[in-house]
């Protein structure tokens, strides 16, 4: 089975800022077609929790209260691209709007209660090395078309299963009408062939007696 990394928030562990999580309510559903591997690129860079809120900027991450974290990001980045090669990962999913995993958004450094355009430090570093990364909304719809795939693939082999019963059903049913003992139909005896019901022979004492003429 196919290993993911996943923020360790999404599924359930409670790494986010403030000491809670973001549980994604069908992560159970990918354990069908993946292994999961949750990974918290803040908490493995050093960072406690809860922790103070921090958001990036161009060439670095700042805490709220103008604390520089980028030292922790970084290296929370550098263990998630190492623990992808060591266990063969090419595919991972983060939580979207983070300093570290925003795959797409994340906060604006200089107003924190904007979205803009960028990428996480982790997202950012994976992304470079060929890793596909996934937000929320993206692993759900992969999620969906391995699913329809999965039914289509279950409809198929119950389909061919009953076109293999009812083959064998009829192959059965003709076995057992060959075993049965062949009627044969009476035949009328050889006496009677070519005559018909009323068919009769004239009597012997008439022959050669003219129409008309008495016997002597």
């Amino acid at each position: 089975m196919e290993k993911i990394l996943i923020s360790a928030c999404l599924v359930g562990e409670h790494t986010r800022y403030d000491g809670g999580s973001n549980e994604l309510p069908y992560w159970q559903r990918l354990t069908a077609f993946f292994e999961l591997v949750p990974f918290c690129p803040e908490m493995e860079g050093g960072l406690p929790c809860p922790r103070k809120p921090a958001n990036r900027g161009k060439n670095e991450v700042r805490t709220v209260d103008g604390d520089n974290v980028s030292k922790q990001y970084n290296l929370g980045a550098e263990k998630a691209l190492q623990l992808c090669r060591l266990l063969s990962i090419n595919r991972v999913i983060l939580k979207e709007n983070s300093p570290s995993c925003g795959v797409h958004k994340i906060h604006d450094y200089r107003h924190p209660e904007n979205l803009i355009d960028g990428q996480g430090v982790t997202a950012e570093l994976l992304s470079s090395h060929g890793i596909k990364v996934l937000n929320e909304e993206e692993a759900m719809r992969l999620l969906q078309k391995l699913e329809e795939k999965k039914r289509v693939s279950a409809a198929k082999k119950e389909k061919a299963l009953e076109q293999k019963k009812a083959k064998e059903e009829e192959l059965a049913n003709k076995k057992e009408e060959e075993r049965k003992p062949k009627r044969f139909e009476k035949r009328p005896s050889s006496r009677f062939q070519g005559k018909g019901k009323d068919d009769k022979r004239p009597s012997s004492r008439f022959k050669g007696e003219r129409k008309g003429e008495r016997p002597n």
